[in-house]
Order: C-alpha cells, then sequence, then structure tokens
C-alpha cells in the first residue's frame, strides 16, 4: 500500500509538473505571438502613416500645433485605416501611446516608427543614404530659378498655401529626383516640425503656408558653395560674417518693406528675405548679380558695421561669391536662403523623413526586389554588379508605378525614382571584384521603434 501511494504520489508530481511545463510553453508561446503581433502593427503604422496623419488631422480638434486627438479617436483612425478586427484597446495600452490626460499625440506616435537602414537596428544614414539625401538636396539649392518662377510653382493659386502636388511641380521644376509620394512626405514634414498646424484645403487634403514651408528649407539646405573648394579659406570667413548680414537684411526688410509693426507670424524670415530680395532685384530678372546684391548691401553699412561684418565693397563682394553656389555670377533666391543660414542649417527630422520614404519602398517590396534582383544572379550567390542591380531595381520601380497607376495608393511605399535608385546603386559598397552583396543590404532595413533606442 505505501508502495501503491509512493507512486501515486510520484504520478500526481509528474503531472504537476508538465501541467506547470505546459502553462509555462502556453505562457511563453502566448509572449511571442504578442511579440509578432505588435511587430507586424508597427509595420502597418509606417506603411500607412500617410493615411493614419490625414485621418487624425481631420478629426484634431485641439489648438493650432498641439496634434492631440482622444484616445477613442486614436483606436478609431487605427481601425478605419489599418483593420478594425485588431485589439486596438490591448495595443494601445501595450504601446503606451496614451498621455495621462487620456490623449495621443500623434505626430509624436507617426514619428515613432521607421523603417531604418543599419545591420545593428540604428537610424543613422548610411553611406548611400547620405549621398542621396546630399544629391537631392542639391539639385533642388542648385536648380537657377528666377525668384518668381519659383515662387509660381509653390503658389500657382496665389493664396499663400501650398499644397503637396503644387510642391512635387516645385521639385520637378528643379530637377529633383523626389517622387510624389515624397513629396506629399516631406510636406507633411513642413507641417508637423513647424509652429503651426498645416490647414485644410476644401477636399481634406493638407496645405501648409508657402512661407512656412520656405522657412524649413531655409535650415535644410546645407550645401557648401562651390567658390569654397578653390578657396578653403572663405568659408571660414564668410560663416562668421553672415549671421551679420542676415540680421541686418531681415531687420531692413521689415522696417522698410513690411512695416515694424508686422505680424512675425505672417512675416517669418523667409518671407522678409522674399520681399528684400525682390526689392533689390530692380531689373526683374529674378537673381541678383554681384554688383546689385553688394549695393544694397552697403546700404545698410551701418547695421553691418554694428554687427561686426565689414561694409566695404570688397569685403562685401567675397560675401557675394560665397552665396553663388552655381559659381554662375549671380545669386538666385535658394542660394540666398543658404547663404544667409548656413551656420544654422540642421533640420535632420527633414533628412529623416525623406530618408524613410526611400527605406519603406525598399521594405515593403522586399520581396519583389529580392526575385528581380536573383534573375541576375541565377547560382544565388547573393553577389550582383552594380548596373545589374539598378536594372533590376528599375524593373521593380516600373512595376510599382504601373500597379499604382491602376489602383489608389496611398500607403508611403513604391516611391523609390529612378533618380535616387543610381545615387543608391553608385554609392553601395563593393568587394575586390566590384559586386554588391545585396542580401546584406536587403536584410540591412527594420522596422525599429525610435523610444527603444533613446
Amino acid at each position: 500500500m505505501e508502495a501503491d501511494a509512493g507512486n501515486a504520489l510520484a504520478r500526481i508530481k509528474a503531472q504537476a509538473g508538465t501541467l506547470t511545463a505546459q502553462r509555462k510553453m502556453r505562457k511563453e508561446y502566448s509572449h511571442k505571438m504578442e511579440v509578432e503581433l505588435i511587430r507586424r502593427i508597427q509595420e502597418l503604422f509606417v506603411k500607412h502613416k500617410a493615411e493614419l496623419f490625414e485621418h487624425w488631422t481631420l478629426v484634431d480638434a485641439s489648438p493650432r500645433g498641439v496634434f492631440r486627438i482622444s484616445a477613442a479617436d486614436w483606436r478609431e483612425g487605427c481601425a478605419s485605416v489599418i483593420d478594425e478586427n485588431l485589439p486596438w484597446k490591448r495595443l494601445q495600452d501595450v504601446l503606451g501611446v496614451v498621455d495621462a490626460d487620456d490623449t495621443v499625440h500623434y505626430v509624436k506616435f507617426l514619428t515613432r516608427y521607421r523603417v531604418a537602414y543599419e545591420a545593428t537596428y540604428g537610424i543613422s544614414p548610411s553611406g548611400w543614404e547620405g549621398a542621396v539625401w546630399s544629391k537631392i538636396m542639391e539639385t533642388l539649392l542648385l536648380a537657377d530659378l528666377p525668384l518668381r518662377e519659383a515662387l509660381a510653382a509653390l503658389d500657382p493659386t496665389g493664396v499663400g498655401m501650398v499644397a503637396p502636388i503644387e510642391f512635387g511641380r516645385l521639385l520637378e521644376s528643379c530637377g529633383v529626383g523626389v517622387s510624389s509620394t515624397q513629396a506629399r512626405a516631406l510636406l507633411r514634414t513642413f507641417a508637423l516640425h513647424s509652429d503651426k498646424q498645416g490647414m485644410l484645403d476644401e477636399d481634406g487634403g493638407l496645405q501648409v503656408s508657402i512661407w512656412e514651408m520656405l522657412a524649413r528649407l531655409q535650415i535644410s539646405l546645407p550645401i557648401a558653395p562651390s567658390s569654397t573648394a578653390h578657396d578653403p579659406k572663405l568659408a571660414d570667413y564668410a560663416v562668421s560674417k553672415m549671421r551679420s548680414v542676415a540680421a541686418a537684411v531681415l531687420d531692413d526688410a521689415k522696417k522698410r518693406l513690411a512695416g515694424n509693426d508686422a505680424d512675425t507670424d505672417e512675416w517669418p524670415a523667409a518671407r522678409l528675405l522674399a520681399v528684400w530680395f525682390e526689392d533689390a532685384d530692380t531689373s526683374g530678372k529674378g537673381f541678383l548679380e554681384y554688383e546689385v546684391f553688394v549695393e544694397s548691401l552697403m546700404k545698410l553699412d551701418r547695421a553691418l558695421q554694428r554687427g561686426g561684418c565689414p561694409a566695404d565693397h570688397a569685403s562685401l563682394m567675397r560675401l557675394a561669391k560665397y552665396c553663388d553656389v552655381v559659381g554662375n555670377g549671380h545669386i538666385n533666391y535658394f542660394e540666398l536662403l543658404n547663404g544667409l543660414t548656413w551656420e544654422d542649417s540642421l533640420g535632420p527630422e527633414f533628412e529623416q523623413d525623406l530618408l524613410e520614404t526611400i527605406n519603406a519602398s525598399i521594405y515593403f517590396n522586399m520581396t519583389l526586389i529580392r526575385r528581380s534582383v536573383q534573375r541576375f544572379d541565377p547560382d544565388l550567390t547573393g553577389l550582383i554588379f552594380g548596373k545589374d542591380l539598378v536594372a533590376a531595381l528599375k524593373a521593380v520601380h516600373t512595376v510599382i508605378t504601373a500597379e499604382n497607376s491602376t489602383r489608389s495608393q496611398s500607403a508611403d511605399s513604391g516611391s523609390i525614382t529612378k533618380f535616387q535608385i543610381q545615387i543608391i546603386a553608385q554609392n553601395l559598397t563593393r568587394d575586390d571584384d566590384g559586386r554588391i552583396d545585396y542580401e546584406r543590404f536587403l536584410d540591412s532595413f527594420h522596422v525599429v521603434d525610435t523610444h527603444a533606442l533613446n
């Protein structure tokens, strides 16, 4: 009897151990399922970022620039745009999106998840990303457009507001290789990082002030003038003087052209600089020749000297040469913006948002890209020559463009351009035979939670 009791007790303990192990396995499985669900949800947030922003903008009743909605509005937007069958109340709590006042700062939420390129899951730009960014910004700055032509491209309706399609036309006229999806994303960036919230047109589309947008460009175009390559000391001299020039020019424009009582919100620096530029451009060419630029500055000699900037002809001529990025003997509006803000040019969020559209395009079309690339790699070595990578990515671009033309496509995918493809291929690391490890390249794209990286 004692033996039977012992055996029974052993069986009970074994069963209890089995049940404990099963409960542990179920708990681990449930945790893995939740982690996988969250990963997929993060992908959907990134893929539908534009749609979510536009949906939440429509229901946003907070003061301008606050960007807050209720938790219920957040859940409703997710259900409407992504999937109504997902447990958004549970996900809201797991992701920690709701603040203590039961509201969600949806701008911060939308910038939280990104497609990043780096094997270490970081978000710092790699060599090819930096090359793409620099090339895009350089082509915009180097586009030698007359002032009125540039402003007309931004605001053809003359209402002082710019919509994504208008911004896209400016970029196209400048020869900048940015897709319509990227133009839309960049305009969203202007609105998100502006001091004031963008407005909605009659169709519910986002618009931002032309001057607010130019103010964003003003701190996002750090392009070194070509003249500094021949005269390295010129940059050291000019940068130290440009702050004084900017202060004198903006002060003159406000007092003489806008009026001392001009509202600061209605007359940001970009607009003040524009009216000063047009006033100096007495010939109406849309450009300032060196002499015209220097003569205009010499009228501000006292203000310049108070700021520590020499006001003699020779010194100001050096500054004119520095502002002339293209090196064609005259200065356009974008060059003047760049020159007067070189010391303060940062704009990291602008760069990150543009690069994310490229990263997302590759990430969400990974399967299609891999199949296309492997046509040039029949032995599946994982290596390919640059020209073949360009051909494969351009084929994918053509397919995606054709698909998007036959259906409504509002997700931030398929936005990589042929211009960007060329720059990417030129700047990827190659082996001794000149081949690119495309598998390593593709495996380096990940959706990241920037909160977890901080």
